[in-house]
């Protein structure tokens, strides 16, 4: 039937910790040693394959233009290729218009502050000269409008001594503070507009 072990045969079985059998602790160990041997080993491999590609050599040389006694040869230069600028800046105005001088060409150096382009201006000269005009009519309503007040504090006055009297109904001089409060009302808006 099937193996049967008895209890004496149990009390015979040792561990023997003595043996040459591989302890977890060896076993680390090993593996620590195959694990640094195989990150050498890739990095070796790396440092081959990357180490061995260079970028392809380029010759750069300057042109020149060599001399030569036909036409063609006081035209410039004529070749294949492009060029690229070292620095690059973007010009614009303000204010949109037309141009009315325009004193560089694309590629031109110029100096900080040099004036490179001018607008046509008369639009602009027009548009302050009716600004200007506005203005002058704004202080001139002013200016009416504090004659109003004036007239209307002196037409006030009159009709206080003449109610105080009892020659004028009350309703005049109700009328007469109501066209003083509206003098000094259209005086402010005429300051404001001005």
């Amino acid at each position: 039937m099937g193996n049967v072990v008895e209890s004496a045969d149990l009390s015979r079985l040792r561990i023997n910790r003595d043996a040459g059998a591989a302890s977890p602790h060896r076993r680390r160990r090993a593996f620590l040693l195959i694990l640094g041997l195989a990150a050498v080993v890739v990095a070796g491999t790396a440092a081959l394959v990357l180490g061995g590609r260079r970028g392809i050599a380029v010759e750069v040389a300057r042109a020149e233009l060599r001399g030569g006694s036909d036409a063609s040869s006081t035209r410039g230069l004529t070749a294949n290729g492009y060029v690229v600028a070292r620095t690059k800046a973007s010009v614009s105005s303000k204010v949109p218009g037309r141009l009315a001088y325009l004193g560089v060409e694309e590629g031109d150096r110029v100096q900080a502050g040099a004036v490179i382009a001018r607008l046509e201006a008369a639009e602009y000269e027009a548009a302050v000269r009716q600004a200007q005009a506005e203005v002058l009519a704004a202080e001139a309503a002013r200016y009416e409008a504090e004659a109003g007040v004036a007239q209307a504090q002196r037409d006030l006055e009159r009709a206080q001594t003449l109610a105080a009297d009892s020659l004028i109904p009350p309703q005049t001089l109700e009328d007469a503070q109501t066209v003083l409060a509206v003098a000094e009302a259209r005086l402010r808006a005429a300051a404001a507009r001005v």
